[in-house]
């Protein structure tokens, strides 16, 4: 799915990014928010550091604890309403400058958000028709999660901290299930390029992105199980500008 956006990136006029200059440590960060959903940009840091980011715009009703791995890249942190911890993952960011950046042995306060924008772009997904459909596919023995089909699992966000890896080797991957409640096909204005939003509910409600020529096509139940590359922003940058 990315791969089908790396156009976006050139198609951006520079007067449609918001932009952010020689801020801590960066030279800049930008995006563009495009009305469908889909938001992408750059980040530059003052020592040479680039990295290219891209989110999905969502609810805004999460309560998280983020910090940075590497800039762009992010531990989220989910929490209920009263602050307990609820799960972690490994995503990208568009908002960077909204976080701290810390070493893997010097892991400090992470920045609170509780109106976070969770997201989820389709890598390898596969769909099934409605959850008996996906639990008729799981393969004899194999044991599934309590919460049926709905699990995010990040496995940077476990060996980033048992020392199995480096921060710059951190991934925003995860392996996703999730059952969709809300679906429609929406259109990226610089592109044309035609894609599936939906709500998937994995455990908890998140933007999921999938290819418009997915098969067979997700429908209100589908289920969608697979790897995903999570995606997170504060909502910073505020609404999109007008494209029309």
């Amino acid at each position: 799915m990315p791969g089908d956006w790396d156009g976006v990136e050139k198609a951006i006029d520079g007067q449609r990014r918001r932009l952010i200059e020689n801020y801590a440590i960066y030279r800049d960060v930008s995006v563009y928010l495009d009305k469908s959903g889909y938001c992408c940009g750059r980040l530059d840091t003052h020592d040479g550091y680039v990295e290219v980011m891209f989110s999905l715009q969502a609810s805004g009703s999460h309560n998280v604890a983020v910090w940075q791995v590497m800039p762009g890249i992010a531990e989220v942190n989910l929490l209920d309403s009263n602050g307990e911890f609820l799960t972690r993952f490994i995503s990208f960011v568009d908002d960077p400058h909204m976080y701290p950046w810390y070493s893997l042995d010097a892991i400090g306060e992470p920045a609170r958000y509780n109106e976070y924008h969770i997201g989820a772009v389709a890598v390898d997904l596969t769909v099934y028709d409605s959850e008996e459909e996906w639990d008729k596919a799981q393969e004899p023995g194999a044991i599934s999660p309590p919460t049926g089909p709905r699990l995010v699992l990040s496995p940077y966000a476990f060996t980033l901290h048992d020392g199995r890896s480096k921060a710059e080797e951190a991934s925003p991957i995860a392996m996703f299930k999730a059952v969709i409640k809300e679906i429609e096909v929406v259109t990226i204005h610089l592109t044309g390029i035609k894609w599936y939003k939906a709500i998937a509910d994995c455990g908890f409600d998140v933007a999921l992105a999938l290819p418009i020529h997915i098969s067979p096509a997700p429908h209100l139940g589908s289920v969608v199980d697979g790897e995903a590359f999570m995606t997170g922003t504060s909502g910073n940058w505020g609404p999109p500008v007008d494209q029309d």
